[in-house]
């Protein structure tokens, strides 16, 4: 290796096995009865990233119903919040979250190659 060190950055880093994929996507999603908007921030087909006024406890189950631009129905996910935090800016607080789907679909599928081919 010559004596140099390898080159680390987030990329070598992200253990996922698929990409995600910015998306930018304002939600609405159900947890313990009530709901809450939200942006997507990052999307895969195995989760999402959220940011939200609202922070969902971690292992709790939610539904996220979005409706993509050009969709003529919403996309309903249902997932576990697998982490999140919350900070306090000038705007106040704002949490992220990120859950882990429960299953893939067709839908999720069209929406991220749709969001991929827009980048």
């Amino acid at each position: 290796m010559n004596g140099r060190k390898p080159i680390r950055s987030r990329i070598t880093k992200d253990r996922r096995m698929v990409s995600r994929v910015p998306a930018r996507l304002n939600c609405h999603f159900a947890y313990d009865g009530a709901s809450y908007e939200g942006v997507i921030i990052d999307l895969s087909l195995n989760g999402a990233y959220i940011a939200s006024k609202f922070l969902p406890p971690k292992d709790a189950y939610v539904t996220v119903n979005l409706m993509p631009p050009a969709a003529k129905n919403p996309i309903i996910l249902e997932g576990k919040v697998i982490r999140g935090g919350s900070t306090v800016s000038d705007h106040g607080s704002l949490s992220r979250f990120g859950i882990r789907f429960n299953r893939q679909s067709l839908e999720l599928l069209n929406l991220l190659a749709s969001l991929a081919s827009n980048r």
